[in-house]
């Protein structure tokens, strides 16, 4: 009786093999943050263990804001098996996406049976910023460092020598202290107090809806995050606030990703976007498109302590970058209507207003 026993246990367990299979898989990127356009790689590790011969189909997920295609193969394997492989990315779309998964299915050697295996599943995310332009910062209102005021963080005042440190890696060699550095026999840095300086502040309102919402979002955050390049290059500090998000004013290239990151995850809202009030001598730079009563009255608001304001309106939705060739708008719209018909009672109470239409360019500031 054994041996016709042992046959159909071995059949058996050809068959009922794939249902003890167990996967796990990890994938993860070279880089967290890509700017738009910007190319890098992400590495999947895939791990199989069977106790029977299995033919193994692999299917990969594609991903079109990361240029990611689908994939896949084919495998017979048994006891451990392992695929790893590189995956090409190529930023495309703003936001924050998740790493391509992939779906694994095991058949037995018989082919009597295809099930799919639950795959214990860990993959990280890219967050790809806002694609950035050159473009100019409007008027903005400076502020002498000597006329500033003590500050944790702010520009240092090369007039305000408070004392003598050790060296840290990064100092500029330019505040060398020659005399202490002999005295000490190690590099010792002059210190500077660092004082509140001329700082940007800039606050994204998310109201919008349906397509045209979306492509003003888009439009927005890259205005946006090219105008926040364009004040750190200039030695500015900046803040940020979009939505519930408010990021204090600060400087230095970690303090720029963070804010290029929060921009990178901005979502339309469907109602308008407070306005913060910002430190007094600030410079408010205010995006929106529907410009409604509330961002109006914020702007307003903001104006009595802030050194300029300067309200950018895009009531199409979108602009022309330099080099750029649009169609024609004709007419005006609504919100441009209404902007225009308040804008000489906004500039009276010193806002600076800024409408950028879909067939105007970006350098033409209040035109």
């Amino acid at each position: 009786m054994w041996p016709w026993l042992l046959p159909l246990f071995l059949a058996a367990l050809l068959v009922l093999g794939p249902r003890w299979a167990r996967a796990r898989c990890a994938v993860v990127a070279s880089k967290p943050f890509l700017f738009s356009g910007q190319r890098a790689e992400a590495q999947l590790q895939l791990v199989l263990q069977s106790w029977v011969p299995l033919y193994v189909r692999v299917e990969g997920e594609g991903s079109a804001p990361l240029g990611v295609l689908a994939w896949g193969g084919r495998a017979l394997v048994w006891g451990e098996w392992r695929l790893e492989q590189a995956i090409a990315l190529l930023a495309r779309r703003r936001g924050e996406h998740a790493l391509p998964a992939v779906r694994l299915f095991v058949r037995d050697v018989l082919g009597a049976l295809e099930r799919e295996v639950e795959v214990r599943l860990e993959r990280g995310a890219v967050v790809v910023y806002p694609a950035i332009h050159p473009v100019l910062l409007p008027n903005l209102r400076r502020t002498l460092l000597a006329d500033g005021h003590p500050a944790v963080g702010g520009m240092e005042d090369a007039t305000r020598f408070v004392g003598v440190r050790a060296y840290v890696p990064g100092d500029s060699l330019r505040h060398l202290h020659w005399k202490a550095t002999a005295r000490q026999a190690q590099p010792m840095m002059r210190e500077f107090e660092r004082v509140k300086g001329s700082t940007v502040w800039l606050h994204l309102d998310l109201q919008g809806v349906g397509r045209t919402g979306a492509v003003y979002l888009e439009h927005a955050t890259s205005l946006a995050a090219s105008l926040l390049r364009a004040a750190c290059e200039d030695g500015l500090a900046v803040g940020l606030s979009l939505g519930d998000r408010t990021l204090p004013v600060g400087f230095g290239p970690v303090h720029e990703q963070r804010l290029l990151a929060e921009l990178g995850r901005a979502q339309p809202q469907p109602d308008p976007t407070p306005v913060p009030t910002p430190d007094p001598g600030t410079n408010l730079i205010l995006l929106t498109m529907l410009a409604s009563g509330k961002v109006l009255e914020g702007a307003l608001h903001a104006r009595a302590r802030s050194a300029q304001v300067h309200l950018v309106a895009l009531p199409e939705g979108y602009f022309l970058w330099p080099g750029e060739r649009g169609r024609r708008v004709f007419g005006l719209s609504d919100g441009v209507q209404r902007l225009l018909q308040k804008r000489a009672y906004l500039v009276a109470e010193g806002v600076q207003v800024h409408i950028l239409r879909g067939n105007q360019s970006v350098l033409e500031w209040g035109s």
